[in-house]
C-alpha cells in the first residue's frame, strides 16, 4: 500500500526524524533524486493548516505542535464573554466578515477578521523566515484595532501553543510578566520535529480596557490587568483540537475562585469581567499546552514566532527578538512579490479597478488559506451493509494523513474528494508543485481495490464538525473523479515544457533550489521529474477507473454497452453523485443510467489514454481509446432522446422498455461541459439552445442546476434544483470556449456569444455579492443571485478568477 509523501516519518525518531522531514522522502512513489525537495518540504512544513479555526498554524507531520488564537469581549458587564469565546471558524453574523486578503500557500498570508458583536476588527500576519536556513522558522503579528471609532474594543486575547502527540514543552521563564518587552518562551521538543521554541511577545503600548479596581473590597485579591497571564496543563495530546474548551474551563474555575475570596453582598459591584475571566499563572508537571493572555482594548498588538530546528534553544532569545522586528518588513516584502506574481500569472488588464483586484486575489487567497493538514483514523461501513447501516457495521479505518484544500472553513474544514479536482486547476496555476503534493496525498488514499473515500473525516477534530449520519463512508460510494482535471492540465503543460526544454540545461544547481518560484514549477523545468510523478500518479489511478468498472456499472442487460449508474442511490438523494438532491428516475433501481457518470467515466478513459501514452505505455493506451470509443458511443446511442433533443438519464421499466428521465438541468448538460459533442454535431445546437432559453437554464446570474420550468425546481431541500453552482458553470464556460467557439464550426459564433454572455454575467453576480457581504457563497439563487448557505465558500467558487483570467486549463 503506497503512503502519502509524509507518513513515513512517523516511523522514525529524534534527529532521524527532523532529518527524512528535511530531505524528503516519498514511499510507493519512485521519483528520482529531486535536489529541491528538502526545499520544498522546509518550505511547507508549518503553515496556518488549521482552516478550522480563526488562525491557527500546524506542523505538516503526524503529532507536530500546533498553535491557536482565542479571543473575547470584557466590556464593562459583559460577563457573556466566557460563553463566547472566538476560537473556530464560524458562520454568525454577529461577528461580521473575516478572510484572507493575501495568501500564497508558502511563505505568507494577511488576514482580517470583523467582530462585530465585540467592536473588534483582528488582522493577522503570518510569514515564514526562508532567509533563516533553518528547517521552517515562522511569525506571526495579530492586532486589533475598532470597527466604530466611536466605541472602545475591550477584548481579552489568548494564544496558546499544544502539543499533539508525545514531547515535552516548558515555559522558560516569568519575567514577562514584569516586563512586556520579555518576551514568553516556551522550549519544547518532539519526535517528528525535533526541538522548537514559541516566543511570544505582548507590546508596551498595550493599554488595559479599564482602570484598576479602587473600589473594591480590600478582600478582593484581583489579577494584575496590566500584565499577561498564562496557563500550563497536562492534557490528553489527542484532545489539544479542544484548547477552547480547557481554557474556558479554567477561566470559570478562576473567576469561582476570586469570587469565592470575596466579600460580596447584594449590594456590591462585581470586578470587571477582565479581572475576573484571567488565567490563573499556574503550570501542572508535564504541561504540553500552554495558554498566554493579554486582556487590552484596542488598539492592540501581540506578537509570536516559532524558532524549529537542531539549534531552537540556543538561538530562542536574539533570534526570536531580531525575528519579531523583521515581521512588518518581511510582510511587505511578501506582498510585493504576491502582487507582482499574481499580474504575471493571471493577465487581468491593468487597468483593472481596485475593487475588482481585491476581490480576484481574495478568491486565490482563501483557497490557498484554506489548505489543510489533517491526520487520524475514519469510520467506514463493512462490505455487505447499505447506506443506512446498523452500529455493529462501522469499523474504524487505519490512520491516514492528507494535505488538501477545503471547500469552507467553518462548514467543510475537510478534504472533499470532487471538490479538490476543482481547486486544484486554481492551485496548478499559481503554484504547479503544491497542486503535485495535494494530488499526491490523494491518490495515496485509494485503497487495494481503488477506492477512496469521498469526504476524508479524519480524527475527532474532523468529526467534531460533522452531522453524526454523514461520518460513515462506504466503500462502494463513489465520486465524481474530478482529479483528472488538474491531472490533464499538468499533462498538457509538461508536453508543452518538454518541447521546448534543452535537456544539458533543465537540471538546477543545488544553488537553485531555495528560489521560491523555481519552487512553486520545478515539475515544469525538470521533464525527468515530471515524467516520473506522472507515472507514479498512473498506476492508482488506474486502479481507480476499474473499481469504477466493477462498482457502478448498471446492471442493465446490453453487455456490449458501457451503462453507469451511482451505487447507494435513495428515492431522494445520489449523493455519490455529487449533486445531491438532483432529481433522478424514481424508483431507485441497479438497472437505470445515469448520464452525468457515463461522461465522467469517458472523460477519465480519454486521461488515462494520453497518460499512458505519454509515458508509452501503448498497450494500455489502445485499451483505454477501444473503452472511450465504446462510451462515447453508448452516450449517443442511449442517453439521447431524439424527440426533445436532449441528453437524459434513463431507465429500464418492467417490459424492458428504456425510458428517459426528461429533466432539464446540470445532469443533461455534462456531454457538453466535458467536451463529448462532436463540435459540427447538429445536437449541439440543440443543446445550446437549452442552455440559452431563460424559461429552462440561463438567468441574469448563470446557468441554473434545474430548468425553472421544472415541477421540482425550488422544491424540499432545494440544493441542487436550480441553484447556480460556479464548478458546473465554470466547466460550462470552459468547454464553450476550448471545444465549440475555438474550433471553426457551424456553432461556433454561437457558442462565443453564449462564452462571453455567461461570463459576464457570472463575474458580475459574484463580485456584487462579496461587495455586498464579504463573501464567495457555496452557491447563489437562481431567481435572485443572492449567495446562499455556506460562507466563506471559497473553493470551487474561487474558480471565478480563473473566468476573469479566462484560463481554462
Amino acid at each position: 500500500m503506497s503512503m502519502s509523501p509524509t507518513t513515513r516519518h512517523r516511523r522514525l525518531g529524534g534527529i532521524a526524524a527532523l532529518i527524512f522531514i528535511i530531505l524528503g522522502a516519498c514511499d510507493g512513489f519512485s521519483t528520482p533524486i529531486d535536489p529541491a525537495l528538502p526545499a520544498h518540504n522546509r518550505s511547507l512544513l508549518h503553515g496556518t493548516y488549521l482552516p478550522n479555526l480563526y488562525f491557527g498554524t500546524k506542523s505538516r507531520v503526524a503529532n507536530g505542535v500546533r498553535t491557536g488564537l482565542m479571543w473575547f469581549g470584557v466590556g464593562e458587564g459583559n460577563y457573556n464573554g466566557l460563553h463566547n469565546i472566538r476560537h473556530t471558524s464560524e458562520q454568525d453574523d454577529k461577528r461580521g466578515s473575516y478572510g484572507w486578503e493575501l495568501h500564497d500557500g508558502r511563505t505568507f498570508g494577511s488576514q482580517w477578521m470583523d467582530d462585530h458583536e465585540n467592536n473588534a476588527k483582528l488582522r493577522t500576519d503570518f510569514v515564514k523566515f526562508h532567509e533563516s536556513g533553518q528547517t521552517g522558522d515562522w511569525g506571526a503579528r495579530i492586532t486589533g484595532s475598532n470597527i466604530r471609532p466611536s466605541e472602545e474594543a475591550k477584548v481579552s486575547v489568548i494564544y496558546y501553543v499544544a502539543l499533539e502527540g508525545e514531547g515535552t514543552l516548558r515555559l522558560q521563564s516569568k519575567d514577562f510578566q514584569q516586563d512586556p518587552e520579555v518576551p514568553a518562551v516556551f522550549e519544547g521538543v518532539t519526535p517528528t520535529l525535533g526541538s522548537f521554541t514559541l516566543s511570544i511577545f505582548d507590546s508596551i503600548d498595550n493599554q488595559p480596557p479599564y482602570e484598576a479596581e479602587s473600589d473594591q473590597d480590600e478582600s478582593a485579591d484581583l489579577p494584575d490587568i496590566n500584565q499577561a497571564h498564562f496557563l500550563g496543563k497536562r492534557i490528553d495530546p489527542a484532545a489539544a483540537w479542544e484548547a477552547r474548551s480547557f481554557a474556558q474551563q479554567e477561566l470559570a474555575d478562576n473567576a469561582q475562585s476570586i469570587l469565592s475570596g470575596m466579600s460580596l453582598t447584594s449590594e456590591s459591584k462585581p470586578p470587571q469581567p477582565g479581572f475576573l475571566l484571567s488565567l490563573p499563572d499556574t503550570e501542572e508537571e508535564g504541561a504540553n499546552i500552554y495558554f498566554f493572555q493579554i486582556t487590552v482594548k484596542a488598539p492592540f498588538e501581540l506578537n509570536a514566532v516559532l524558532l524549529n530546528g537542531p539549534s531552537a534553544v540556543e538561538r530562542s532569545a536574539e533570534t526570536a527578538i531580531s525575528r519579531r522586528k523583521l515581521i512588518p518588513s518581511l510582510m511587505d516584502k511578501r506582498k510585493l512579490a504576491f502582487n507582482r506574481k499574481f499580474r504575471t500569472v493571471f493577465q487581468l488588464p491593468l487597468d483593472i479597478r481596485q475593487s475588482h483586484l481585491k476581490f480576484a486575489q481574495y478568491s486565490l487567497s482563501n483557497l490557498l488559506g484554506g489548505i489543510g493538514y489533517f491526520h487520524g483514523d475514519s469510520i467506514n461501513i463493512r462490505e455487505g451493509f447499505g447506506v443506512d447501516p446498523p452500529q455493529e457495521a462501522l469499523v474504524r479505518a487505519e490512520t491516514r494523513e492528507l494535505f488538501t484544500a477545503v471547500p469552507c472553513r467553518p462548514f467543510f474544514p475537510r478534504g472533499f474528494l470532487w471538490d479538490e479536482g476543482f481547486h486544484l486547476l486554481l492551485i496548478q496555476a499559481w503554484d504547479t508543485s503544491l497542486s503535485l503534493d495535494i494530488l499526491q496525498h490523494w491518490v495515496s488514499l485509494f485503497d487495494e481495490n481503488g477506492w477512496v473515500g469521498r469526504e476524508q473525516i479524519l480524527g475527532a477534530e474532523a468529526r467534531s464538525r460533522v452531522p453524526e449520519r454523514f461520518i460513515p463512508q462506504h466503500p462502494m460510494i463513489a465520486n465524481p473523479p474530478t482529479l483528472v482535471l488538474p491531472l490533464l492540465s499538468l499533462l498538457d503543460r509538461v508536453q508543452s515544457q518538454e518541447q521546448e526544454f534543452d535537456t544539458q540545461q533543465g537540471t538546477p544547481g543545488l544553488a537553485a533550489t531555495d528560489d521560491i518560484e523555481y519552487l512553486r514549477h520545478r515539475h515544469l523545468k525538470d521533464p525527468n521529474l515530471a515524467r516520473s510523478i506522472l507515472r507514479d500518479l498512473y498506476t492508482p489511478l488506474k486502479r481507480n477507473f476499474f473499481w469504477f468498472k466493477r462498482t457502478q456499472q448498471s446492471t442493465w442487460g446490453r453487455t456490449n454497452k458501457e451503462v453507469y449508474r451511482w451505487w447507494g442511490r435513495t428515492d431522494n438523494h445520489t449523493m455519490a453523485s455529487g449533486l445531491d438532491d438532483y432529481p433522478r428516475s424514481w424508483p431507485p433501481s441497479d438497472g437505470e443510467a445515469h448520464l452525468d457518470l457515463l461522461c465522467w467515466m469517458a472523460v477519465y478513459a480519454q486521461s488515462l489514454k494520453r497518460l499512458a501514452m505519454f509515458l508509452g505505455e501503448d498497450k494500455d493506451a489502445t485499451h483505454f481509446s477501444d473503452l472511450q470509443s465504446v462510451m462515447e458511443q453508448s452516450l449517443h446511442d442511449l442517453h439521447w432522446d431524439p424527440d426533445t433533443g436532449l441528453y437524459y438519464d434513463f431507465s429500464i421499466n418492467e417490459g424492458g422498455k428504456l425510458i428517459f428521465e426528461k429533466r432539464i438541468g446540470y445532469v443533461s448538460l455534462f456531454p457538453l461541459m466535458l467536451g463529448l459533442i462532436p463540435h459540427d454535431s447538429e445536437r449541439l445546437g440543440s443543446v445550446l439552445e437549452y442552455l440559452r432559453d431563460p424559461n429552462h437554464l440561463w438567468s441574469d446570474f448563470g446557468i441554473r442546476s434545474l430548468s425553472i420550468s421544472d415541477p421540482l425546481f425550488g422544491m424540499d431541500e432545494n440544493y441542487w434544483r436550480g441553484p447556480i453552482w460556479i464548478n458546473m458553470n465554470y466547466m460550462i464556460l470552459t468547454s464553450l470556449k476550448k471545444n465549440y467557439a475555438e474550433p471553426k464550426g457551424p456553432y461556433s459564433e454561437l457558442a462565443k456569444e453564449t462564452y462571453d454572455a455567461l461570463r459576464s454575467t457570472l463575474i458580475n453576480n459574484l463580485y456584487r455579492e462579496y461587495e455586498r457581504t464579504g463573501f464567495l457563497w457555496e452557491q447563489y439563487s437562481g431567481s435572485t443571485g443572492q449567495g446562499q448557505r455556506s460562507r466563506p465558500f471559497t473553493g470551487w467558487s474561487s474558480l471565478v478568477l480563473l473566468m476573469m483570467s479566462e484560463l481554462y486549463p
